[in-house]
């Protein structure tokens, strides 16, 4: 038996390919405690912990039992060895795949495929786990650990769109990166490594004015919203575009 949790967005358990019904879990409870175990990754959350995000201030009167009592529901729900108890608290089982878990492992994937030189299995590994993304986990619920894993996968994701925009530049393929870098911008329109790619992805697709016009863009925002010049690295981005737009055309070559 096996269970896919989706946890990026809307959350939905899925089991031996038929998806589980809200009546199936008895109540609304064991569908966020669900959500809660799908944020804490291959870590066992305490019995402390769940009722923490499951009642907040208003504990009831034995939060231990109320525990154990909405555990047993979410069993039900998804298969008795799909909530494990360790170390005192509790965990999915190894045969339940939460899609958030798998989203980060690719971008690790990535990661390690960037920092090797290899920028065809970065690109595959970034692009599969953005292919995963329906929204920050979980969407639906208000919560402190709900608005935690939504900043962390948020800038998962973030870190995702810009490797695959690094990849794809390093792969010939410039309006790919273009794509990617102009998304990540609108998910962090501050982020400085956002903007330049967006400048060395129009330089590399043939288009230096109009990169360096997103470069003096991109300069104008900073000085407005957070009353800084870019990075010496940035201006080094400008300078290469500068010097390869006015740089005269190779030999046997029409110049443009």
């Amino acid at each position: 038996m096996s269970v896919h949790v989706q946890v990026l967005g809307t959350y939905v358990a899925v089991r031996d390919g038929a998806p589980i019904p809200d009546t199936a879990y008895g109540g609304r409870l064991p569908r966020r405690l669900a959500r809660f175990l799908a944020t804490r990754a291959d870590h066992a959350a305490s019995q402390a912990a769940i009722a923490d995000a499951l009642w907040g201030a208003d504990q009831p009167g034995d939060p231990a039992a109320n525990v154990a009592v909405l555990v047993n529901r979410l069993r039900r729900a998804l298969g008795d060895a799909a909530v494990v108890t360790m170390d005192g608290g509790y965990r999915f089982g190894g045969h339940v795949i939460v899609d958030a878990d798998r989203f980060g492992s690719l971008i690790g994937e990535g990661q390690s495929a960037a920092a090797a030189g290899r920028p065809q299995d970065a690109y595959a590994a970034y692009r599969a786990a953005l292919a995963l993304w329906r929204g920050p986990p979980p969407a639906d619920v208000d919560a402190w650990w709900a608005d935690e894993a939504s900043t962390h996968w948020r800038q998962a994701r973030l870190d995702a769109l810009l490797g695959v925009s690094e990849a794809a530049l390093e792969l010939g393929n410039p309006a790919a990166a273009l794509a990617c870098a102009r998304e990540a911008i609108a998910e962090d329109p501050l982020r400085e490594a956002a903007h330049l790619l967006v400048v060395r992805a129009r330089a590399a697709g043939g288009d230096p004015a109009g990169a360096l016009d997103d470069w003096q863009a991109m300069r104008a925002t900073f000085a407005e919203e957070l009353g800084i010049e870019p990075s010496a690295a940035a201006h080094e981005v400008q300078r290469a575009v500068l010097a390869a737009a006015t740089s005269p055309a190779p030999a046997g070559r029409p110049s443009r």
